[in-house]
Order: C-alpha cells, then structure tokens, then sequence
C-alpha cells in the first residue's frame, strides 16, 4: 500500500510511485520485501538493490505482472488519510503506521538478513 503524494509538498505522482515499484528496485520498499519473501521460491540471491537489467530483477519484475494488481482511490491529502487506512486494512507489507501486523517481525527480520546477506548494512 502506499499513496501520491506522500507529502503536501511533493510532487511525485500515483503513475510515478507505481513505475518505481514495477521497474526500479533500487527505490522500491515494495520490491525489496517481495524479493526477501520470494527469494527460495524465484531462487534469486540477495542483493539490495536488485539491479536493474540482471537476470533476478527480471525474474522478479515476471513474477510481479502475472501477480500484482493496482487499485487506486483518489482523496484530498491522502498523507492525512494513509496512517489509518493502514492500521484498519493491516496490509502485510506496509510496517509504518501497522502496529497489529502479525507479519511485521518477519518481514522485518526477512529485509535485514537480506541487507545483511547483500553486504549492505543499511
């Protein structure tokens, strides 16, 4: 789940923030946890990022358009909005603002055995 803008100021775009997502890992929270969640299944090896054009970024970019699917709802100030949809709805991949996440240590620990096994401590 995500939103565009993410702040009042910005300007990044719905159309923006959903082509990072499907083609550009190196910006994409999204593509990052589904390749640590997808990694034994896809049989693609930790790196953060992806990098854009290898074999694994492009087995992970298939496995995204025969199985993701986009919705949108258009609000005012959806930054004001997006805290509490997140608590209500509980989104599995979303970890800010989703404190009833049974998945949230998980998926937390999933990104940072990846970080790890990538070589990059952030």
């Amino acid at each position: 789940m995500g939103i565009a803008p993410a702040l009042e100021k910005s300007t990044t775009s719905l159309h923006r923030r959903i082509r990072t997502h499907f083609r550009n890992n190196g910006m994409s929270t999204l593509r990052r946890s589904l390749g640590c969640i997808l990694a034994d299944e896809l049989e693609i090896a930790p790196s953060v990022p992806l990098r854009r054009g290898t074999p694994q970024e492009q087995i992970l970019s298939d496995w995204m358009a025969e199985h993701a699917s986009v919705t949108w709802c258009e609000v005012d100030s959806p930054w004001k909005l997006e805290p509490n949809v997140i608590r209500k709805l509980c989104p599995p991949l979303n970890l800010q603002h989703n404190p009833g996440n049974p998945f949230a240590a998980e998926l937390a620990r999933l990104r940072k055995l990846d970080r790890t096994l990538a070589g990059d401590g952030s």
